[in-house]
């Protein structure tokens, strides 16, 4: 359980950063698409995180927390997967990195960095969604 909390905490972390990093950001419509993917999980995130904590608002829930939580992590995995194959391949097509591009204020850094954070979220949101599944299915760590 805390693991997962932990886990989830992460995944808005991590949105925010992206989030963050596209502010006053135009492109084209298949980016426009990447920010969706990103912006659309990080709500459903909190709300888990905020179910998972108050467990007595948990408890009056009339459906099952778990299995709705599986299907926003699955929602989730499915955005940010098309955001990874969208973002680079739109970002860095026929755009290599200016040889006068300093640190933090070059777009294309920007766009390196909401690349790598793009994977590691969606590394986080798979291993969110497997933990989920197995603690759905009554698999638990041995000890």
């Amino acid at each position: 359980m805390a693991s997962l909390c932990f886990i989830k905490i992460l995944e808005a972390f991590v949105a925010c950063i992206i989030l963050i990093s596209l502010i006053g950001y135009v492109g084209q419509p298949a980016l426009l698409w990447c920010i969706v993917a990103y912006a659309v999980p990080l709500p459903l995130t909190l709300l888990t995180i905020i179910t998972n904590i108050l467990t007595k608002l948990k408890n009056c829930l009339p459906f099952s927390i778990d299995r709705f939580t599986m299907l926003l992590l699955l929602i989730s995995v499915l955005l940010y997967i098309s955001a990874a194959i969208l973002w680079p391949t739109y970002s860095f097509r026929g755009n290599p990195r200016p040889k006068d591009c300093p640190g933090n204020s070059c777009i294309w850094s920007i766009q390196f960095v909401v690349t790598f954070m793009t994977y590691v979220n969606l590394g986080l949101y798979v291993a969110d969604l497997v933990l989920t599944c197995l603690g759905i299915c009554g698999f638990k760590r041995s000890q």
